[in-house]
């Protein structure tokens, strides 16, 4: 049976309410807990960044030959600098962000994928914690590596988005993108389950990547959301890592190592 968006799509939304009833409810409070400390930790790290570029903008101000400007300008050119700050945080919180939490959320969603396999009557191939290590340490390689494929074809649309004909559909383009490699890393604790290697779960992934897309476009939309997208976003991630694990595994046939 071909895997196709809405299939991936649904199942994340479909996902949401069995994460609790499988895993339990304190994934969510763990997830809450861990939004409260990353608003604080980011709204700090943006503040004094925002405050140290402002200092270095008006120290230059005063020490330079633009000093015999106007006060309000320097003002001004200080409250911008500081703005502009702001903004490149929540740009690259956008660009990055999600490989971010995917890192930091791995052991969890590992937990949460061998727990959603499990309920769908799979057996683990090796229910250990140097297995849970194991797993967790793919997990953050493959999130990283394709972080890193993700920023290479983003590169690549920009430089096509020159072309007029592609500059329309460049940014539905960048959110495929986005949504393909999410789809991905997210159904990795899935795939291994199955016993294939990384280059065989981007193969798998590659003939099923509308599948893939439909798991990772609601994570996708909201990390480009600017402020609060990445925090609701969180809340998305264990739905996101559990949706490949029974839809997969019934239809995925198990590999040999």
């Amino acid at each position: 049976m071909k895997l196709t968006f809405f299939n991936g799509l649904k199942s994340v939304f479909s996902s949401i309410g069995a994460v609790g009833s499988v895993v339990g409810g304190w994934v969510y409070f763990l997830i809450l807990g861990l939004c409260v400390v990353l608003m604080v930790g980011s709204g700090m790290l943006g503040g004094s960044l925002a405050g140290e570029v402002r200092s270095v903008v008006q120290a230059w101000f005063v020490g330079t030959a633009a000093s015999w400007l106007p006060d309000f300008a320097s003002t001004i050119v200080c409250g911008l600098s500081a703005i502009v700050t702001w903004v490149a945080v929540v740009f690259l919180m956008c660009l990055i962000g999600g490989a971010v939490i995917l890192v930091v959320l791995s052991p969890l969603l590992s937990i949460i994928s061998d727990k959603m396999w499990v309920a769908a009557g799979n057996d683990l191939p090796h229910d250990s914690a140097l297995s849970l290590v194991k797993s967790v340490g793919r997990g953050i390689l493959v999130a990283l590596l394709y972080a890193f494929c993700q920023i290479c074809c983003l590169v690549l649309v920009f430089i096509l988005s020159f072309i007029p004909v592609v500059s329309v559909v460049a940014p539905v383009l960048s959110v495929i993108v986005y949504a393909f490699f999410y789809g991905i890393s997210f159904s990795d604790y899935a795939l291994e389950r199955s016993g294939r290697s990384a280059g065989q779960s981007l193969h798998y992934a590659m003939e099923h990547k509308a599948f893939f897309i439909g798991v990772g476009l609601p994570f996708a939309l909201l990390m480009l959301v600017p402020f609060i997208g990445s925090y609701v976003a969180l809340f998305f991630a264990p739905a996101s890592a559990a949706a490949a694990a029974p839809f997969v595994s019934a239809r995925l046939p198990q590999v040999k190592a």
